[in-house]
């Protein structure tokens, strides 16, 4: 067995009753943290005016609206909801947010085919620990977000999970998931392009979509994440990482949680500020000439002095020119 092979195996069997209990409540914080993200995430306007222009079928609830409709919509509005105030759940692994790739199209899926709890969850843990790996075996290249890329994988892998899919079908939606992957731009969000926030919820619609295509009988590569990956949008994949310590070695046990609703990479400069607050208070603006941030490469990204919106200004730390 090669290592989607043991991957997707893993994925159709994996029984969350069988995690103990401290996996158990480290999968509660992240339900409710990337829940309350989408329910904070729905108050914006343009997400308001998203869910009105959708297609209302009452089967999955739209998180935070009080509304319900299509799966598919409802996945992909609430993936959206989730990163709108950046405050969605991460892993430093893989460089990315899995939860929000994964959760919004689960519940989608779980709501309309009134699934039992234990597949819902299952579906969380299998959608988390496929996306989170293939991410973290992976280097994607520097001018890309990852937002909607290997996320895709792990709603897909959550679908055919909730679906209660064999090891064959799950090792093929993934194959057909890797082909429904956006390739995202990091400008995008530095740029406060409001559209970023849409690319969580890409990856839960289609997600979605690859159950569905491959239940009419679609298939993809041979090996698909390998090919995305390996030779599209990433600069390195290393397959045996993907399913080292598997079952073993839990990806969502080693997530974080937002405590500011910007960047990651911004927290490092907030919290010193904090500290500063609490030490000794903070002078006021006009006393101020100027201020030095000393980081790392990622954070030194975060440069525009000049953000155009709340978006742009949650992936920066200012400097002078």
């Amino acid at each position: 067995m090669n290592y989607l092979d043991t991957l997707s195996a893993f994925a159709a069997e994996l029984d969350v009753r069988q995690l103990d209990a401290a996996h158990q409540e480290q999968l509660g914080w992240i339900l409710a943290d990337t829940l309350a993200a989408m329910v904070a995430g729905s108050a914006e306007p343009e997400l308001q005016a998203l869910a009105k222009r959708q297609a209302s079928v009452p089967v999955a609830t739209l998180v935070g609206l009080g509304q319900r409709t299509t799966a598919e919509a409802a996945a992909f509005i609430n993936g959206t909801a989730g990163t709108f105030l950046e405050m969605d759940e991460g892993n430093r692994f893989s460089r990315g947010h899995p939860a929000v790739h994964v959760i919004p199209a689960a519940l989608a899926l779980c709501e309309q085919a009134q699934a039992q709890a234990e597949d819902f969850l299952a579906a969380v843990v299998v959608g988390y620990e496929v996306g989170s790996r293939l991410g973290a075996a992976a280097q994607l290249r520097g001018a890309m977000h990852p937002h909607g890329t290997w996320g895709t994988m792990g709603a897909a892998a959550a679908c055919a999970r909730a679906n209660r899919q064999s090891a064959q079908a799950m090792r093929e939606v993934i194959n057909v998931a890797s082909s429904l992957t956006t390739a995202t731009s990091k400008q995008t969000m530095l740029e406060g392009g409001l559209v970023r926030n849409t690319y969580a919820g890409l990856s839960n619609r289609n997600g979605l979509l690859a159950l569905e295509l491959v239940a009419c009988g679609f298939n993809g590569e041979r090996d698909g994440p390998g090919s995305l990956l390996g030779h599209i949008v990433s600069e390195r994949f290393d397959p045996p990482a993907v399913i080292q310590d598997l079952g073993q070695d839990w990806h969502f046990m080693h997530n974080y949680f937002k405590l500011h609703s910007c960047c990651r990479y911004n927290h490092g400069t907030l919290d010193a500020l904090d500290h500063l607050a609490a030490d000794q208070g903070l002078p006021q603006a006009e006393e101020i000439e100027s201020i030095a941030v000393h980081t790392y490469h990622l954070a030194a990204e975060l440069n525009n002095p000049l953000p155009a919106n709340t978006l742009a200004a949650k992936f920066s730390v200012p400097r002078k020119r």
